[in-house]
């Protein structure tokens, strides 16, 4: 290992990795990994292990220094109101995961310049609609248990993903036709999907429950919402739900048919 590599991880993650001496991979064994010849190729910070962050680090870029690189993994850390950092998906990554971090804000449309095999974004706080670009990114993308609304992202001409996650939003509208034929797994568990029930060949995988598909109706056990609140296709139209006489807010639908609740997260 070099000791430039030492004093990268040192500059971007200043109150983790405190000893910038050589060596650092023996010194930090939970949190890098290093290949035979000594080059950092997997950092692993999760918040219950390591000293806290209070941000993701604007210098990341600096992490291309870091030849052999291939994991980031943060996880866990209170990142409340702090966003994402454009550099990250600059990075040349396999896998990418800054899941379970309170992350808020956008998704920017730099999201398509990612190139690796894994891209996981999942439970954060994330808002606002999903870019179209981020299906130009990695193979495998969990967005899974944020807070999206609109429609689900165009489908490009060129692809990379074959593994979609968008369970537990707000995500309204119909699913694109090549959706089912060009995603071999698609998870679309509880948002405001509506239209034709969507079947799949036994050679992809497709989870539904908890939509306002035709097939699903308030009858449905997986369906614990007002299927008036989906068809108005409008989060935020403050307009009566269903037979329940009650004007469910942005973010909230009619719960048992008799009060506005919030959508239940995946446990």
């Amino acid at each position: 290992m070099t000791a430039a590599e030492c004093v990268i991880i040192n500059t971007v993650f200043p109150t983790i990795f405190t000893n910038p001496a050589p060596g650092c991979c023996s010194l930090y064994p939970k949190q890098l990994t290093c290949n035979a010849q000594g080059n950092i190729i997997s950092i692993c910070l999760a918040g219950d292990i390591c000293a806290p962050i209070v941000a993701l680090p604007d210098n990341c870029n600096q992490l291309t220094g870091l030849t052999c690189l291939k994991t980031l993994k943060i996880n866990k850390f209170k990142l409340d109101n702090c966003k994402l950092v454009d550099h990250l998906f600059d990075l040349p990554l396999t896998l990418l995961d800054l899941s379970d971090n309170g992350l808020t804000g956008s998704i920017p449309s730099s999201v398509g310049s990612f190139a690796g095999d894994t891209l996981d974004l999942s439970k954060n706080n994330f808002e606002g609609t999903i870019p179209d670009a981020i299906l130009n990114s990695a193979s495998t993308v969990s967005l899974a248990e944020n807070s999206f609304t609109g429609p689900l992202p165009a489908w490009p001409q060129k692809s990379r993903t074959t593994v979609l996650d968008v369970s537990y939003n707000y995500i309204t509208g119909m699913i694109p036709a090549n959706y089912l034929s060009k995603l071999t797994d698609l998870d679309i568990t509880s948002n405001f999907l509506y239209g034709p029930a969507p079947t799949v060949s036994k050679k992809h995988t497709l989870e539904r429950d908890e939509n306002c598909f035709d097939d699903q109706t308030l009858k449905s056990k997986k369906l614990p919402r007002n299927s008036d609140c989906c068809d108005s296709g409008n989060l935020g139209d403050d307009r009566n739900c269903g037979d329940c006489g009650i004007a469910c807010k942005k973010k909230s639908f009619c719960l048992n048919n008799d009060h506005c609740g919030k959508k239940p997260k995946a446990r």
